[in-house]
């Protein structure tokens, strides 16, 4: 069997078993789809299951133990761990309904958020990354499953939530991946955030009069943490630069970092046209960073269009190589 089929069969494999252990768990309990995947998966970390209070039951328990068995996630790849916790998080936000501003940052942009921090930091030996609205780590595994197959360097990488059961599951996600990552629990817009070379962010999709000051806070707050050089990349609304907020935005910016690319997504990743994102690029003041003789601009071709795609990968790769 091939690499890549056999890395998918395990993924749906394990899947399947988080998904069926965390139906029984729920039921047995009577709590969400999510609180219980996440005592699944510390679970079938521990290689133990949790008993409190007499549950789950012996009869539950004979079931977990029986679906547990037929999977080995020491054998596993962190990656294929990775997306098989994506789809049971996936069923996590359908099944209980989860607020928007908790929806999981597609593979598809997580993958260009990898593809370019990778781009930006390709001459450095060590590296210490921080997400400031981590959630439930998926962005930052993406990232960080990339970076790690450059054996040659040395990754760190911080995490910060506000939401304690977001950050539960990112811990045992990351567990399981056999990825080691720092996780805070605290506000990003009021909380001194740890030094680090490179931010990345998928700011929360809010709904109220201050989602543009949200945002903005929550981009100049980790600004502050970012080291002389280091950059950010954040997944923003496309529109981030139209907005009133827009002038007083790249004001503030500027004062202590350089505004480097803006690079909407393909709208095809978007059923409504008004949530479309687009990837902030900046540069912390300092060192031997410079303004790019051109702003990044522009707009990712379809992921459809094989030969566009790769030509504008190109000449994101010749403005990389301009920055020195």
């Amino acid at each position: 069997m091939e690499a890549g089929i056999l890395t998918q069969a395990q993924t749906e494999s394990l899947y399947q078993v988080l998904d069926q252990a965390t139906l029984v768990l729920a039921e047995e309990l009577e709590t969400t789809y999510l609180d219980a995947l996440i005592e699944i998966s510390e679970d079938l970390f521990a290689k133990q299951i949790q008993v409190e209070a007499g549950r789950p039951s012996e009869r539950v328990q004979a079931r977990l133990e029986q679906l547990f068995g037929g999977i080995n996630v020491d054998t596993m790849d962190g990656e294929t761990i990775r997306q098989a916790i994506q789809l049971a998080l996936l069923r996590a936000m359908k099944t209980d309904k989860i607020q928007a501003n908790h929806q999981l940052t597609p593979d598809t942009i997580g993958f260009l958020v990898a593809y370019l921090l990778e781009s930006l930091t390709s001459k450095v030996s060590e590296l210490t990354i921080l997400d400031p609205v981590v959630g439930t780590g998926n962005l930052l595994a993406t990232v960080l499953h990339r970076l790690n197959a450059r054996p040659e360097l040395d990754v760190k990488a911080v995490g910060v939530d506000v939401d304690d059961t977001m950050l539960a599951m990112a811990g045992v996600s990351f567990d399981l991946q056999h990825t080691d990552v720092a996780l805070i629990e605290a506000d990003a817009t009021s909380t001194a955030l740890p030094k680090a070379d490179a931010v990345i962010a998928d700011l929360p999709l809010m709904h109220d009069n201050r989602s543009e000051t949200v945002d903005n806070e929550l981009i100049y707050h980790s600004l502050q943490a970012l080291n002389e050089c280091g950059y950010g990349i954040y997944i923003v609304p496309s529109s981030l630069l139209d907005t009133a907020e827009a002038v007083k935005l790249i004001k503030e910016l500027t004062t202590t970092a350089y505004l480097q690319g803006f690079l909407k997504l393909p709208t095809e990743l978007f059923k409504d046209v008004r949530a479309q994102k687009a990837l902030l690029i900046v540069q912390r003041h300092g060192g031997s960073a410079k303004q790019a003789d051109q702003v990044l601009l522009g707009t990712f071709p379809s992921f459809k269009d094989v030969q566009a795609f790769q030509a504008f990968l190109g000449n994101i790769n010749a403005w990389v190589s301009q920055l020195g």
